[in-house]
């Protein structure tokens, strides 16, 4: 942002993203006018087995083999793994993310990242404990959105960031997944605008 000369801007994060959306929010306030969590990372240890056998060595790497394959047909199954409507996971959409995702290093860039954050028994003290201490720092307006189907982040981990945060309110979707944003996109699009717009 500094190099772009830009001094404050909305900042969303969706999963992994939302947590550094927070702690860019904690660490750098004056920069982040709104802010907005979906299915945020970083609010409580629990999480889906996925995850957590994902940041096992070896395990890890096997579970990363069958999403980062060169079969896109594979890979499409693994993305309509985390949503509930899977209606909305087109094979174009499908195809864009396969070509933004499918690198050499991206699996390994992925899990050294998940093995930061998570072990076998679900999310880091050393992750949430932080966040969570200083959610009331955060006075930025904030829109959390969260799927009330959700099976990768409970939904009562968005719950306890809004009761924390002193500018935020909390819009849970039903029928929607970890992927919100792909699960019901009209709906989140209006959340999202109208939050925006405000």
């Amino acid at each position: 942002m500094t190099k772009l000369k830009i001094r404050r801007a909305h900042i969303a994060g969706h999963s992994m993203g939302g947590l550094i959306a927070m702690e860019m929010a904690i660490h750098f306030p004056a920069c982040v006018h709104r802010l907005v969590l979906v299915d945020a990372l970083g609010l409580g240890k629990e999480m889906k087995l996925k995850g957590r056998v994902a940041s096992i060595p070896a395990l890890g790497e096997l579970l990363a083999s069958r999403m980062y394959t060169p079969d896109v047909k594979k890979y499409g199954k693994s993305v309509k793994s985390d949503c509930v409507n899977k209606i909305y996971i087109t094979n174009e959409l499908v195809e864009a993310l396969y070509n933004l995702e499918q690198n050499p290093t991206q699996y390994k860039t992925t899990l050294k990242v998940l093995r930061k954050y998570m072990n076998w028994m679900g999310q880091k003290s050393s992750t949430y404990g932080p966040i969570i201490d200083r959610l009331s720092s955060i006075t930025s307006p904030t829109l959390v959105i969260w799927g009330r189907q959700d099976d990768s982040l409970p939904l009562k981990q968005g719950e306890l960031a809004v009761k924390s945060l002193p500018n935020a309110h909390l819009e849970t979707i039903d029928n929607c997944g970890h992927i919100s944003m792909f699960d019901q996109p009209e709906i989140f699009n209006k959340l999202l605008l109208e939050f925006l717009r405000d």
